[in-house]
């Protein structure tokens, strides 16, 4: 799924894609992988952040907006034109940050 030269870790991810059935977020402190060679500028602000990603037929988008060096957010792009997003997030009610989805739709 992933390839050495793009993520640190990131096998750990499956899991994660895999959450669509609306169970509760993946931990970071299991899968939070480094990415280690983005490609991508998301934010515009001249700093690779991101790595594109093929798995299937989906395209994956892992993005470091802290600029920690690990991911925390993961949007997947499918074939029949759904999206899921992730963001490592802290709920109010939690002791700990999680994975949990944060946007999903159908691309027009």
């Amino acid at each position: 799924m992933w390839t050495p030269d793009e993520l640190a870790g990131g096998g750990c991810l499956g899991d994660l894609l895999g959450e669509r059935d609306g169970r509760a977020g993946v931990s970071p402190e299991l899968c939070r992988p480094e990415l280690l060679n983005p490609s991508l500028d998301l934010n515009g602000d001249g700093i690779h952040d991101s790595a594109r990603l093929l798995v299937g037929e989906s395209v994956i988008v892992a993005t470091d907006y802290s600029a920690d060096g690990y991911i925390d957010t993961v949007a997947s792009f499918d074939a029949d034109g759904t999206y899921t997003v992730w963001n490592v997030t802290k709920p109010a009610a939690s002791e700990g940050e999680q994975w949990q989805i944060n946007d999903e739709g159908l691309l027009a």
